[in-house]
């Protein structure tokens, strides 16, 4: 079986959970078929990367033409673009005009991924075109047009996730006009496909769910320098995981228990903001932010904290907190998180408000030994769901289609 995948790339700051999501399952599907992957990097960087058992072939357009090129496990070609793909349309709150300049210039670029897609696959033969996010639908749109081939979208976050609400955009356009050209989609959770049929029109008929996985993590050595408990958020700060909220909620914590550190590990466009406001909140000695961490280096924060918050207003999936659950970290996740689908007990809030989140944090560490045992169960929950037979339930999916 031949497949042409458009994805992002290897996992970076700019891609997070995506990224990541995309490696796992392109390096297992490229155990089963001939896969060639479009990502926006460079295929040398992501060659380094590389197990033994997975073998690469990087192309370039003078190769393009010699098949025997083409029969790698693993085929990798690299569009060279500026998208992020957690771009949305509205996402900076400044000036209309600004804004509107911004949007432009994101369309632009989106038109020349797509191009540069169309023209590097004339030569390439496949039977069908799977693709990721919004940043893949209008090149998988006109490459199902000429080849006649199926289209599958695979749907990780939408601009209603990131915005928090329907917009009327034109990147909720054209993620709805992707999910009903496409001969089926993938979604990553219930909570997500819900989202997919109420608010984008979509038939639930042409909806499949496949959640995420997870493979054996190898946190890096580490030793909370810290004697208080930590409280960790981890993840993109934006509107979409809640990071202000953050704040708030260690504003509320702090106002009843002082022996409490917080930890914010992550980069995203509301650093600034989440900086300021807890210094107004005087929380700057009890508050830590690191930035952007190699995976190995988030495993072990997270190994080292007592309990990790996800406030996300609306999170398809939630990797971190699958990362976080698997090294026995005791979870307090907002309703709006699809990973609860698969974990056996969990701590969910049903309001923004950070004095709820406060209080369930409170629970979990006042009584570490129960904590701790839901923790195990959680993580013995998920030890199954790895990214080999995740790939296995996308492959079975993409050849019923």
């Amino acid at each position: 079986m031949e497949v042409l995948m458009i994805g992002p790339g290897k996992p970076s700051p700019q891609n997070s959970g995506l990224g990541i999501a995309c490696y796992h399952i392109a390096q297992h599907l490229a155990e089963k078929v001939h896969l060639k992957l479009f990502s926006v990097e460079s295929a040398d960087e992501l060659a380094e990367q590389e197990t033994e058992q997975s073998r690469i072939e990087t192309v370039n357009r003078q190769k393009l033409t010699n098949k025997q090129q083409l029969n790698a496990d693993l085929v990798h070609l690299s569009v060279k673009s500026e998208l992020n793909p957690y771009f949305y349309a509205g996402s900076v709150e400044i000036e209309e005009q600004y804004n509107d300049n911004i949007e432009i210039s994101v369309q632009e670029a989106l038109e020349d991924f797509s191009q540069k897609i169309i023209s590097k696959s004339r030569n390439l033969d496949f039977d069908i075109i799977y693709a990721h996010d919004w940043t893949a639908i209008p090149a998988s749109k006109q490459l199902k047009e000429l080849s006649k081939k199926p289209f599958v979208l695979h749907i990780h976050a939408l601009d209603y996730d990131r915005s928090g609400k329907k917009s009327n955009s034109w990147l909720f356009d054209l993620e709805r006009e992707g999910m009903q050209k496409a001969d089926l989609v993938i979604a990553v959770s219930k909570y997500h496909k819900n989202i997919m049929v109420k608010e984008y029109g979509i038939s639930a008929s042409k909806i499949k769910v496949i959640h995420h996985g997870i493979n054996e993590l190898k946190p890096s050595a580490y030793k909370a320098p810290f004697k208080e408990d930590i409280v960790l958020f981890c993840g993109r700060l934006s509107l979409q995981k809640g990071a202000t909220t953050f704040i708030d909620i260690a504003e509320a914590l702090i106002q009843k228990e002082n022996k409490l550190r917080f930890v914010v590990v992550g980069q995203g466009e509301l650093m600034e903001e989440m900086i300021s406001s807890a210094t107004e909140k005087g929380l700057m000695d009890k508050i830590h932010f690191t930035g952007f961490l190699p995976q190995e280096d988030v495993f072990a924060v997270m190994k080292a904290s007592q309990a990790m918050v996800m406030p996300s207003l609306s999170e398809p999936f939630g990797l971190s907190a699958l990362e976080a659950v698997s090294l026995e970290v005791p979870l307090v996740l907002s309703k709006n998180c699809g990973v609860a689908e698969v974990l056996s007990n969990v701590n969910t809030v049903t309001t923004k408000d950070a004095a709820a989140y406060a209080t369930a944090v409170r629970a979990l560490l006042a009584d570490k030994k129960q904590s701790l045992k839901v923790a195990k169960e959680n993580a013995a929950s998920v030890k199954k769901r790895n990214w080999k037979d995740v790939s296995s339930e996308i492959l079975s999916a993409l050849k019923q289609v």
